[in-house]
């Protein structure tokens, strides 16, 4: 069993009296003894401090080092992440427009326009050109055959079928190059107006993904934040063990 405090203190006065008593029989006064222990425990608590100091000091420099490190990772990869993305989505979302756009103009629009054109052509073929025609072959009839012939040949009917045989080739002629001259007009700008629309689409996609990407930038910033209170936090500390050293 361990002897009671009282006992204890009793030990050590008595251990210091001896102490004292055997420091001023070797010729060591009491002061110089004090003023050595004093000495010993400013050395060691300097030391201590000292290398308190640096060990906050290094774990300072470590998350401060760590911190820089991880905004330029996140930047990086942020940034690399955002070109990607923003490249295969313009990319994609320009080949897709430009392929809906082209197949809604080809393939709805431009026969609409053929047909309205062809029907507008043929009104004036049947009811413009053909009495044209018809009246052209007589005169070319009249004029080639001899009279004999040209009495005979006289009649309405057989004027008509010539005349509507000359009408259709020229009305097929007439109503091809109408339709080529309004693909090769229509076509181009059509293309166009799919790339501009394309083009447009991918701008805007862009811009969301830039808006995303500042909102993520003014997160990280608040998680800097934190960061830059813990290292208050730890220069506070520091200055704490400087005041008590």
């Amino acid at each position: 069993t361990n002897p009671p405090r009282g006992t204890q203190m009793g030990r050590a006065e008595s251990a210091a009296k001896s102490n004292s008593t055997a420091a001023v029989a070797s010729g060591v006064t009491l002061e110089v003894l004090d003023s050595t222990i004093n000495t010993m425990q400013t050395r060691l608590t300097a030391a201590v401090s000292d290398t308190l100091k640096s060990s906050l000091k290094n774990l300072q420099g470590k998350i401060d080092e760590g911190a820089r490190l991880r905004d330029e990772n996140f930047n990086q990869h942020q940034l690399k992440l955002l070109d990607m993305v923003s490249e295969v989505l313009n990319e994609n979302t320009q080949k897709v427009l430009e392929s809906l756009i082209h197949h809604q103009f080809t393939e709805l629009l431009v026969p609409a326009i053929g047909d309205k054109a062809t029907k507008a052509v043929s009104d004036v073929l049947q009811h413009r050109l053909r009495p044209d025609v018809a009246s052209a072959v007589q005169k070319e009839i009249q004029s080639a055959l001899p009279q004999a012939l040209n009495r005979s040949l006289r009649s309405v009917d057989f004027v008509t079928a010539i005349a509507e045989r000359v009408g259709t080739g020229v009305n097929s002629t007439v109503q091809q190059e109408i339709v080529a001259t309004l693909s090769q007009r229509l076509t181009p700008t059509f293309r166009n107006m799919a790339t501009q629309s394309a083009q447009q689409a991918a701008a805007e996609v862009h811009q969301q993904y830039n808006d995303k990407f500042e909102q993520m930038q003014s997160q990280h910033a608040a998680d800097s934040n934190k960061i830059d209170q813990l290292l208050s936090y730890v220069t506070t500390l520091t200055d704490m063990v400087s005041t008590m050293a």
